[in-house]
């Protein structure tokens, strides 16, 4: 993800919020990404209970 935000900044791209989707890495505008709703994250925390 590193790699695709260097190339973003090279080609002057700039306020976007690099991540992954559908096994894709890809970027948008920091405006969308905020505007997207949160993922409830209960099944990661109760994973991570289990595997402590």
């Amino acid at each position: 993800m590193g790699s695709k935000a260097v190339e973003l900044l090279i080609n002057g791209i700039g306020g976007h919020c690099v991540a992954i989707k559908n096994e894709e890495i890809i970027s948008m505008p920091i405006e969308e990404c905020i505007a997207m709703p949160r993922r409830n994250r209960k099944d990661f925390y109760k994973m991570f209970e289990q595997l402590v």
